[in-house]
Parts: C-alpha cells; sequence; structure tokens
C-alpha cells in the first residue's frame, strides 16, 4: 500500500527536489521502524 501511495504523490509533486525530500524522509522513518522493530 505505502508503494502505491509513492506512484500516486510522486507524479503529482513536479519539483524533482521535493520528491527527494519526501523519499529521504520515508527512508528515515523506515530505518527508525526497522531499528525498533
Amino acid at each position: 500500500k505505502v508503494e502505491a501511495t509513492m506512484c500516486l504523490v510522486v507524479p503529482i509533486d513536479t519539483s524533482e527536489g521535493r520528491t527527494g525530500e519526501l523519499i529521504g524522509l520515508l527512508r528515515d522513518r523506515a530505518a527508525k521502524l526497522s531499528i525498533a522493530g
């Protein structure tokens, strides 16, 4: 479900820099969740 959401969100945001920030935040969260889990 997360990947599907990304597919919908990324194309809408035309700013590549903004998209990079989004992906960075998601990766950071995923890393924290992995450590916590």
